[in-house]
């Protein structure tokens, strides 16, 4: 009797899931597949359609190669904008109005306009979160000075394959040490903490700038001509943008990126450079960066001093400029140098977390983790305290390599 019962519950069941697309969906092939990689986002709370959503697709075709392999031509980019009076609308539009089915399975990068961040970034977050099919290990950015859409069209527009890039320029972050991407669900989770307060890395477009004489030149030009000629803009990285809560309350610009990176001990690789009196650029790569916070306690249990502390391992790269190689013997002078240049740095990026009232570097989460039991007795009107709270920083840095630049000048 038992095993009937478990035979026609089973039937039942497989009934059911082929009867049920949700249960067990229905294959699709994948050229009926638009692989999007990449999405931007922006809420214009004045415009009628509020919600646009830009999405890249690929119009090119496989080319043969000399090697023999077929290589895709992305010169045929093409950027969809999609305006609609929610984000949710704007999906099924373009799922509609497309030749291929979109998933948001596949996209790696979202990208989210200067607006949008400045009203409300909940407005883009919150449908993305929602949708069962989203990435969470997805990166987001936002764009400084221009919507997503701007960014998007300036770019693909000349050619670049920006998903790509961001991806080699993330597997390349030994490179770069501004650069720290934050994951969709990181972004989530630093929005329900306590204090609501994360990062996020900007980009910017960077255009070459262009005399009057070059620019009416320019306009005497073929459209072919034109199309090389615009390959000089580029994009890169200018810092951070400060989120607290939903909304973008200020920046960290490249210096002051490196200088948090160093803070939180998230640097990997990249070079300090030392401006000299003789107007000589040495460039040292930095090898190996530690660092500690130390919070003292006065008497009656109250935050007095904060010091932090930041050692650096550095090698002499290259020497830039005129003169002698031969002052690389003064390698304590440099060595004075380089805390100077980074002491000053890190007081500049304490200062203006007070200015702004903002605790971007983590102090209050910090003292909570190694002092529990003081933190729960000055907790309240914490970040009033952190501004009168005094900072001592103390860095080190030990050139550790010269590879013996003096034996070769010589």
């Amino acid at each position: 009797m038992k095993k009937i019962k478990v035979y026609v519950m089973l039937v039942i069941f497989i009934l059911i899931a082929f009867g049920s697309k949700q249960l067990i969906p229905s294959k699709k092939e994948i050229s009926a597949l638009e692989i999007v990689k990449l999405i931007g986002l922006d809420y214009e709370e004045k415009a009628d359609k509020k919600a646009i959503m830009s999405i890249i697709i690929n119009k090119g075709t496989e080319i043969a190669s000399s090697e023999g392999t077929t290589e895709e031509d992305i010169s045929t980019q093409e950027v969809l904008k999609y305006e609609e009076e929610s984000f949710n609308t704007a999906f099924r539009t373009a799922q509609f109005y497309n030749e291929k089915i979109i998933t948001t399975s596949h996209i790696r990068h979202f990208i989210i306009g200067e607006e949008t961040i400045n009203k409300d970034i909940d407005k883009v977050i919150d449908r993305i979160a929602r949708d069962p099919e989203t990435r969470l290990t997805a990166k987001v950015y936002t764009v400084k000075g221009m919507s997503a859409n701007e960014f998007l069209t300036k770019l693909t527009s000349k050619g670049y394959n920006l998903s790509e890039k961001l991806d080699s320029i993330e597997d390349k972050k030994t490179y770069q040490t501004i650069m720290v991407p934050i994951k969709m669900i990181d972004l989530l989770e630093h929005k329900l903490s306590k204090d609501g307060i994360y990062l996020i890395p900007t980009l910017e477009i960077k255009e070459k700038e262009e005399s009057k004489e070059s620019k009416e030149e320019e306009n005497e030009k073929n459209e072919k001509e034109n199309n090389e000629e615009s390959k000089d803009i580029k994009f890169g990285f200018y810092g951070y943008s400060i989120m607290k809560r939903n909304k973008c309350i200020g920046y960290l610009n490249e210096n002051e990126a490196i200088t948090y990176a160093l803070l939180k001990n998230k640097i990997d690789g990249g070079s300090i450079d030392i401006k000299l009196e003789n107007e000589n650029i040495i460039s040292f790569g930095i090898t190996k960066v530690t660092g500690s916070t130390k919070f003292k306690f006065n008497s009656f249990d109250s935050l007095e001093q904060i010091e932090l502390n930041v050692n650096l391992v550095t090698s002499l790269d290259e020497v830039a400029g005129e003169g002698s190689i031969d002052d690389v013997k003064n390698i304590e002078k440099y060595e004075s140098l380089q805390e100077e240049k980074v002491q000053k740095q890190i007081q500049e990026l304490i200062n203006k977390s007070k200015k702004m009232n903002c605790d971007f570097l983590g102090i209050e989460k910090l003292l909570q983790i190694k002092h529990p039991y003081k933190y729960k007795k000055i907790k309240e009107n914490f970040s009033d305290k952190l501004n009168k709270t005094k900072f001592k920083v103390n860095v080190k840095f030990k050139i550790d390599r010269t590879y013996d630049l003096v034996k070769i000048d010589k």
